[in-house]
């Protein structure tokens, strides 16, 4: 079950799978800006619809915004 996966996955890990996730994307996502990508370019490359979700969860992860990462 989802719930047994949730749980599972945190315990092992100490994350939920949606956090591991975030965590994949936030880390791909520097790749590409260190490869100076355009925020908005790494953003739809990683998998987010949005810019302004991309650069919210960005700085929620890292502290920091993707553009300081050019």
């Amino acid at each position: 079950s989802v719930r047994n996966l949730n749980r599972l996955f945190l315990e092992q890990l100490g994350l939920t799978p949606k956090q591991a996730v975030t965590l994949h994307r936030v880390e791909a996502a520097k790749r590409l800006l260190r490869n100076r990508r355009s925020v908005t370019d790494t953003a739809f490359e990683v998998g987010y619809a949005s810019v302004s979700q991309f650069i919210t969860t960005f700085r929620r992860v890292t502290g920091a915004l993707p553009s300081s990462i050019l």
